[in-house]
């Protein structure tokens, strides 16, 4: 269980859920299964190698950015609740910082969706 959440909060986090969205071929029912499944993300992404697409440097990019400022925004609203500027802060912070390996995966879950239907559409109309 101890290892189940270091990997959640390591910084190989956002390179581990695009290597299972990579690894479902972007379809979001088998990334759910595979993102359930998966006890220890450090492992996760030992288990196929990543091309250097675009894409997938893309993904990880934008994953790896939107939990940096997840984090800031959870550190600044901590602070601004212990000096009383922000009723809750402290709190609502804390739950931002301890959230976000949850919040990211399942955001990328609605990418693939996303994705998915966006290909559907192409196909149909080609």
């Amino acid at each position: 269980m101890h290892r189940y959440f270091t990997s959640l909060y390591s910084f190989n986090y956002p390179r581990a859920l695009v290597s299972l969205l990579d690894a479902s071929g972007y379809k979001t029912g088998d990334y759910l299964k595979a993102l359930n499944k998966t006890k220890d993300f450090s492992s996760a992404d030992k288990q196929k190698k990543l091309k250097n697409r675009s894409k997938i440097k893309l993904l990880k990019t934008l994953l790896s950015a939107g939990i940096l400022l997840q984090l800031i925004l959870g550190g600044l609203l901590i602070i601004l609740g212990l000096n009383r500027h922000l009723a809750g802060g402290v709190l609502f912070g804390a739950a931002l910082i301890i959230s976000y390996p949850i919040v990211w995966a399942y955001l990328l879950a609605l990418f693939a969706y996303i994705y998915q239907t966006w290909q559907r559409q192409i196909r149909s109309k080609s």
